[in-house]
């Protein structure tokens, strides 16, 4: 009888043993939950995770970096939309969550993105993108939307002639400091043609089929600078850019939320032309593309009595590339 209770006592003590270990197991094994945050400065995103029952994390930032912080600090080198994706994993198994983030630079990620940053003692140069059209470049009509209406034709930049070709393009730096500076080639500039026509500085058979031309004579003004900008932009069109009659039609158009390039009076990017182009919008920029949108005067009724009054008041936006000088 006493061995038969030593028995059931012994049974009992491993089934409660065995029982709390199978709870404790069981505990141990929760299943981990993932979720993070992001808080954005411009490129500089830090990221917090939100997770339980967790031994490790796996970061992918969607530009090809990747971390095992628990909550990383993470500069992407340009803007765009990125799916960043957190793999966190513990004794329970594995969890996962994506989102897509928005990146947007700020003024100073742009700053240093179109100037090389404060350590680059020369600045950095920019040209114009002539080797083949770029996807979303062309002219669309000066309203907030910009949308391109007219894509860049294939031969745009075959009416250039030789000027097209790497180390005849002009050249534009911009410094960290605000200093600005356009290097000539070839003692012309590429222009707007009505501009060029009423400042008599037309290159002979230089016109094209697209408004421009290349210009002589032009020097840039001493001290030039630039500025980025983020207030709005207000700017007095001519409503129909195929418009004769005189007067034209205008009005004010307003851009708002936008970024955008001011140079001082005298200077210009990519075309020369009155001073409404000195004001770019920039549609986007990288360490290797500047994409901007450009205002240029072309009312064709500014050869008519009363026309010239009105030649400077802007009549597309031609939509541009510029990448870092080869």
């Amino acid at each position: 009888m006493k061995r038969k209770l030593l028995f059931i006592g012994l049974l009992t003590a491993l089934l409660v043993i065995g029982l709390d270990s199978c709870k404790k197991e069981s505990e141990a094994k929760e299943p981990p939950t993932c979720d993070f945050s992001i808080k954005a400065e411009g490129l500089k995103i830090t990221f917090t995770a939100v997770a339980t029952n967790t031994d490790t994390y796996a970061w992918n930032f969607g530009d090809g970096q990747t971390s095992t912080e628990a909550n990383p600090v993470h500069t992407y080198a340009d803007g765009g939309e990125y799916e960043v994706k957190l793999v966190v994993t513990g004794e329970g198994g594995s969890a996962e969550k994506k989102i897509k983030v928005t990146v947007t630079p700020g003024l100073e990620d742009i700053k240093i993105m179109l100037t090389g940053g404060p350590g680059a003692a020369n600045g950095k140069t920019w040209v114009l993108k002539t080797d083949s059209p770029v996807d979303g470049d062309g002219a669309s009509a000066i309203e907030p939307n910009m949308l391109v209406l007219i894509p860049i034709p294939a031969d745009f930049y075959g009416w250039m002639g030789k000027e097209r070709l790497d180390g005849k393009k002009e050249e534009y730096t911009f410094k960290y400091d605000g200093s600005f500076k356009i290097d000539t080639k070839n003692d012309t500039v590429l222009a707007i043609s009505l501009y060029a026509f009423f400042n008599g500085i037309t290159v002979d058979q230089s016109n094209t089929p697209y408004g421009t031309c290349r210009a002589t004579g032009y020097v840039q003004p001493a001290g030039a600078t630039w500025e980025i900008r983020e207030s709005d932009i207000t700017v007095d069109a001519i409503t129909n850019p195929s418009e004769t009659t005189v007067p034209p039609a205008h009005g004010n158009v307003v851009f708002s939320g936008k970024k955008w390039l001011s140079l001082s009076p005298g200077s210009f990017l990519g075309f020369l032309d009155f001073s409404t182009s000195s004001n770019i919008i920039i549609k986007s920029i990288s360490p290797t593309q500047l994409r901007v949108a450009i205002m240029v005067c072309m009312y064709q009724g500014a050869a008519a009595p009363g026309g010239a009054d009105f030649a400077n008041l802007p009549t597309y936006m031609y939509h541009m590339t510029f990448i870092p000088k080869p």
